[in-house]
């Protein structure tokens, strides 16, 4: 998301740059997301705090995309999580309390929980992107904006992070993924407003489980899809016709939606019934409130180096329907992504 003068050759706003025809990109990066919060469980119209709960996620990215027509191009991508994590801390265990007849970490006792950590290969995305409209490679038809299309999809993962019968635990949601993304820019002088709004739908995913007994059981986990909108816009700074180098600043907010999801109980509570153990619980829906910027630098011709981060206020939400307990007022989400691009444009 960068631009000062509109020079020939100069990078189209970032969520609707499509590499020219027999052109491509290739690059190397690295995700994080980061959250925490407390956990809570209301006790006559107050919360009450019975945990902290950590998640964590950190991938290495390796793709690249080639333009197989004027206006179409092929994505492939690399996703390998080094970690997925989650971890708590000040927990209290779950009992249960006869008086509302389900389980309750209120009086429960302070307990220590190791944190749940996985790794491992996150599928294989492919993907096809159109741009039906383009304002830098369709100069002659005097198109006011640019629209770019994304259609990808993600093949199973090997191991997956539900999973308890393998030797070590997996990452990821184990499951085959669809996802479409729609992106619109506008150049106005130095700036480029640009709209993305993407939807992910995740199959589900076949796990064993281990049950309060030690036996294993044999689950089905319903993931859940998920919506991001984002709005904002790329001012662009610098550039040089020479040698091709550019600056760009991008400011951006949106907002993420969630749906339920059924989840292994006691995946994200540091303490459950055994009753439920050993199944899957439901978790409720999730919103989240974005703000972020970008950097991205055109070093010369053909490298540009990527960065990124985002800040989201996360909505309570309720993780397992047979408990009370949900995540508090103060959770925060840490989004941040860096890459390297080589561009052969």
């Amino acid at each position: 998301m960068l631009h000062l003068l509109l020079i020939s050759g100069a990078l189209a706003a970032e969520p609707t740059d499509l590499p020219p025809f027999l052109r491509g990109d290739v690059y190397a990066g690295y995700r994080m997301s980061y959250q925490t919060g407390s956990l809570v469980e209301p006790v006559k119209g107050e919360e009450v705090s019975v945990g902290q709960l950590v998640t964590q996620d950190h991938r290495v990215h390796v793709g690249g995309s080639f333009g197989v027509a004027p206006i179409a191009a092929l994505t492939l991508e690399f996703p390998i999580t080094a970690k997925q994590q989650v971890g708590w801390s000040d927990a209290q265990s779950m009992a249960f309390d006869p008086t509302f007849g389900r389980g309750s970490m209120q009086s429960g006792l302070p307990i220590e929980r190791d944190p749940v950590t996985g790794s491992g290969l996150s599928g294989v995305w492919m993907g096809v992107q159109v741009a039906p409209f383009s304002e830098r490679d369709f100069t002659n038809r005097g198109n006011q904006a640019s629209w770019l299309l994304d259609l990808s999809y993600r093949t199973k993962d090997a191991t997956n992070f539900y999973d308890l019968s393998a030797a070590e635990r997996g990452a990821g949601h184990g499951a085959s993924t669809l996802r479409l993304r729609g992106a619109f820019s506008k150049e106005l002088g130095r700036s480029q407003p640009h709209l993305t709004a993407t939807y992910s739908r995740v199959g589900e995913t076949n796990a064993t489980l281990i049950a309060a007994d030690g036996t294993q059981v044999q689950a089905t986990v319903i993931n859940p899809d998920e919506l991001l909108v984002m709005s904002g816009v790329e001012v662009h700074t610098f550039a040089d016709p020479i040698s091709q180098a550019e600056f760009a600043v991008d400011f951006r907010m949106g907002f993420a939606y969630q749906s339920w999801g059924d989840m292994p109980s006691g995946l994200y509570l540091p303490s459950v019934l055994d009753s439920s153990l050993g199944g899957v619980t439901t978790m409720g829906e999730q919103t989240r409130f974005v703000g972020g910027i970008g950097i991205y630098w055109r070093l010369f011709e053909y490298l540009k180096l990527e960065l990124a981060s985002d800040v989201s206020y996360v909505m309570p939400t309720q993780l397992e329907n047979p408990y009370l307990v949900q995540t508090g007022s103060n959770t925060v989400r840490f989004d941040t992504r860096a890459d390297l691009v080589v561009m052969f444009r």
